[in-house]
């Protein structure tokens, strides 16, 4: 055999790139899935053969196996049946083709050459190859005789084509295959061809002497050529459990008969615990372990799934099932093994075999017509109200499903995935979600499906035959059966022709919770005021903020119905509202309704809140599902974004609509303190003290509206990093003389109008110091209105010489103006200390009187006063000899302490739960 010289390709990536293209086939195995062509084919089995091996490259889209393959592609494929990778052939290329019709610059080119340098392949007469033409069922079987080492003896059997096809029948390579001759082979053809060689056994021949005599020795395909070791045997242990109950075989390893061990690699053979399986492995040089490649079950598996729905009864020797209307009996053995929700039980029943929710799976490994493994799958579903992200703990709505821990503490194993099967984290539970929950019996593995499945219907029909199941636009939708015993305690849910439903439906897609659907004709607004017009008829108009951020004026119909009872016949509105009406006919409401209007346009139905309790009973439109602190002594409400509630008491989707109303009188407050907000508005553990919940069912998941009454004089944005004064100036808007501050916040400069001409004086810090005016380096915080004016203003550090009352004799010097044990919104803390440095990037800090050559992490210092710098926002505010400059700063602005010992500038830092927020060094300070 001649050596072919070493030539680097330019084309290298090309050729590459070509192959992966043009041999692409998708494996069986978790890893790659089932091209949708050749799914439950003769073909399946084979290409995922293939594909596991390496043989085949995975690919995506369809296999196409009616579609002819190239020459080229077939003499490629060849090469890596016989052992020969990519890297190989490709790194043995040549200069010229023998062939003159395969161009070097082809990516088939190396792969044709190598082949044929290493006679496996040959041309088709006259100096040519045709490498584009379809390889024929005979040249096909050519080339893997070849490769199996037979060519001789194909050769003295007739040669090509019928020697070959003679050997090949022989070899049983041509099993499920026809026999064709001069007629192009088919791509799932070519898969089962490829995968009978490899179970058939290669012809290795070894010459002694200078006699020449051959002795010739079988060896299994895939192990001579590929190092590709079989198996088989029954799957007694994966990474969690083993069939008798005890510990797994370590984290991604499986153990077959109780003794071999292998690493799963990409294969699923974990969730095949139980089976009788038949396998290909290959030794890892450099772990020697053993690395599975591809796993299936054993050709005499017989498997009987049972629909918990159907199961009958579970006795010593027999499953029970329905089937058709007809009750069938399985036979099992008295030793039957049992994998629970994939782990073996520690304590045997008979009743484990008839999981309320869920199915059965009979395993016969022999074949002998008793089944003498279970594997039962059963599931409870949660319909989820409320997630704590902190602890993983999950809870079910009104009850149902109860409480669960997703936490894998204790070595629990927690595997959360979607109804695709694809692995999902904590975060895509949301209130609404559906969870089907597969516990073992020791609940220490745990496997939960979540479901996002809804379905709006009509009903149609009620069916309650055993089941409960609506008909429902044409669908069957059939009640999960834990949630129809839960229905059960609650008047069977009350189902009835005609009514509009929201169902949430399981990983089973039945549904396990549902909500009355939304009447399209329902409207939800702000009640500002309503008065009565003068003259004759006396009409009413309504003045409503719509949850669409407008303001509408209606007039009301003569008669109109409130609270869903109509009024008589002839009573007008006016007669309705005159209790309510004060000397200027002006009806003073202010609160949130939900109401409807007529095709004139007219308002002509009203529903006011209910309180919560009574809401089940009165069956009303709108009810209050928190009423507001008021009265109440409770801590404020706080968001939660992870589970977007507050407190755990209100819960809200995204479409949810905050209605901002001033806390003064409605009726008097500018349209311009009305607002509409989103979630968007709301941050993570910020508290609003002021919030109300609504909604328009009883047993909703989610909030229909929000009210947040917001006192527009006093409302700060607490939330804010520290503004710091810079620049401060008059400008005139609208006639008025207000007063311009430039300040420095988040890092970056803003401009800021006050809504009034005193905003900015007589300011209040939260000790209650007032200032008169604010000057240049001030730190403050502010609230806006509508309009993005500042209308109110908390200082945090003043300049004393501008205190009431102050008789101060340096108008530039700073002292504290707050008291943080004082603060009302307790998660923003204000540290400030008299010296700083700076050492490996961490925030030191000390008392002015503290040495600081004797300054270390853990010398004179408190946890809780070392923070790493780069998570601030910082400011520097200088004092040059009187004159004040503010700029934004940087990390390198703290200077270290080792270089001067002379710095004793203070320093004031904010916190949120201890995460850097804001942070001021004032310079020349004393």
């Amino acid at each position: 055999m001649k050596v072919m010289n070493a030539f680097c390709f330019r084309k290298l990536a090309a050729y590459l790139t070509a192959i992966a293209v043009v041999l692409h086939i998708a494996a069986v195995s978790a890893a790659y899935g089932v091209p949708a062509d050749i799914a439950g084919t003769q073909y399946e089995r084979p290409a995922a053969r293939l594909t596991a091996l390496g043989i085949l490259s995975p690919g995506e889209g369809d296999f196409f196996p009616e579609k002819e393959m190239t020459r080229a592609e077939f003499t490629a494929i060849t090469l890596r049946l016989c052992g020969y990778s990519d890297d190989f052939v490709l790194g043995f290329p040549f200069s010229v083709s023998r062939y003159t019709d395969v161009r070097s610059d082809m990516w088939y080119a190396p792969y044709i050459e190598s082949a044929s340098e290493l006679g496996m392949a040959s041309g088709v007469g006259g100096g040519r190859f045709e490498p584009d033409s379809p390889i024929l069922y005979a040249q096909a079987v050519k080339l893997v005789v070849d490769a199996m080492g037979y060519a001789y003896f194909a050769e003295q059997a007739g040669g090509y084509p019928a020697g070959f096809l003679s050997v090949a029948s022989d070899l049983r390579i041509l099993s499920g295959l026809g026999a064709y001759g001069d007629i192009p082979v088919k791509r799932g053809e070519i898969a089962v061809l490829l995968c009978n060689a490899l179970d058939a056994n290669a012809l290795r021949g070894t010459a002694y002497g200078a006699s020449g005599r051959i002795e010739y020795t079988r060896e299994n395909m895939a192990q001579s050529k590929l190092k590709i070791y079989a198996g088989k045997g029954t799957v007694t242990h994966n990474g969690v459990t083993s069939l008798s109950g005890g510990n797994g075989g370590g984290r991604g390893t499986v153990t077959i008969d109780n003794a071999e061990v292998y690493r799963a690699g990409q294969t699923d053979a974990a969730a095949l615990l139980g089976y009788a399986v038949r396998f290909h492995y290959k030794t890892d040089d450099a772990t020697g372990d053993n690395v599975l490649l591809y796993i299936e079950k054993d050709f005499r598996v017989d498997e009987l799934t049972i629909d918990a729905e159907d199961l009958a009864e579970a006795s010593p020797h027999s499953v029970s099932y329905y089937d058709g209307g007809r009750v069938r009996t399985a036979g099992i053995s008295p030793n039957i093994d049992i994998l629970y929700n994939a782990a073996a039980v520690d304590e045997f029943s008979y009743e484990l075999l008839l999981p309320e929710q869920g199915s059965v799976t009979l395993i016969d490994n022999d074949g002998d017509g008793v089944y003498e493994l279970a594997l039962v799958t059963a599931y409870r579903n949660m319909a989820v109200g409320n997630t704590n992200a902190d602890s993983l703990l999950v809870y079910g709505k009104d009850g149902f499903g109860g409480e669960l821990n997703l936490s894998a503490d204790g070595g629990v194993t927690v595997e959360l995935v979607g109804t695709d099967g694809g692995a999902l984290a904590f975060a895509d539970i949301k209130a609404g979600s559906i969870l089907s929950i597969f516990e073992s019996r020791n609940e220490k593995v745990k496997r939960v499906i979540i479901s996002n499945a809804r379905a709006s219907v009509t009903v149609g029909e009620v069916v309650r035959d055993g089941s409960l199941r609506l008909i429902a636009d044409g669908q069957e939708y059939r009640a999960a059966r834990d949630y129809s015993r839960y229905l059960d305690g609650k008047d069977g849910g009350a189902f009835s022709p005609g009514q509009r439903l929201t169902l949430f439906l399981d990983r089973a897609g039945n549904f396990a919770w549902h909500e009355a659907g939304t009447d399209t004709a329902d409207k939800i607004g702000y009640w500002i005021n309503a008065k009565v017009a003068p003259g004759v008829g006396s009409s009413v108009k309504v003045k409503i903020f719509t949850k669409e951020g407008v303001f509408e004026t209606l007039d009301c119909a003569n008669t109109v119905q409130i609270d869903g009872k109509p009024l008589k016949e002839g009573t007008a509105i006016t007669d309705v509202f005159e209790r309510f009406t004060d000397a200027k006919k002006t009806i003073l409401t202010g609160t949130l309704m939900v109401y409807r209007v007529n095709q004139a346009g007219e308002l002509s139905e009203i529903d006011t809140p209910s309180l919560s309790e009574t809401a089940r009973e009165s069956n009303a439109a709108l009810y209050r599902t928190y009423p507001g602190p008021e009265g109440e002594t409770v801590n404020p409400m706080t968001y939660k974004t992870d589970s977007k509630a507050f407190g755990f008491k209100i819960l809200v989707n995204d479409g949810c609509p905050t209605f901002v109303i001033p806390t003064t009188d409605v009726t008097a407050a500018e349209e311009r303190f009305f607002q509409i907000k989103t979630l968007s508005y709301y941050t993570k553990d910020r508290q609003y003290p002021n919030i109300e919940g609504y909604q328009t069912r009883a047993d909703s998941f989610f909030t229909t509206a929000l009210v947040l009454r917001q006192n527009i004089s006093t409302s700060v944005d607490t939330e804010a990093t520290l503004a710091v004064v810079k620049k401060i100036s008059e400008v005139s808007r609208d006639g008025e003389i207000l007063c311009s501050i430039r300040a420095i916040k988040d890092g970056n400069e803003v401009t800021l109008i006050s809504a009034e001409e005193d905003t900015f004086t007589n300011v209040k810090g939260q000790n209650g110091a007032v200032y008169k005016n604010m000057q240049i380096g001030d730190v403050f915080r502010y609230g806006t209105q509508p309009d993005g004016r500042v209308n109110v203003v908390q200082m945090i550090m003043g300049t004393a010489g501008e205190r009431e009352g102050s008789n101060a004799p340096e108008p530039s010097k700073k002292e504290k103006a707050f008291n943080s044990e004082s603060n009302l919104y307790a998660q923003t803390n204000f540290l400030l200390k008299n010296v700083y440095a700076k050492s490996e990037g961490s925030m030191l800090t000390a008392e002015l009187s503290a040495d600081l050559s004797q300054i270390t992490s853990g010398n004179q210092m408190a946890s809780t006063d070392i923070h790493r710098v780069s998570g601030y926002k910082i400011v520097v505010v200088e004092d040059d000899g009187g004159r004040v400059t503010v700029r934004a700063g940087k990390a390198d602005d703290i200077l270290d302490y080792k270089s001067t010992e002379a710095d004793y500038s203070t320093v004031l830092l904010q916190t949120r739960w201890g995460d850097p927020r804001s942070m001021v060094i004032f310079r020349n300070y004393r």
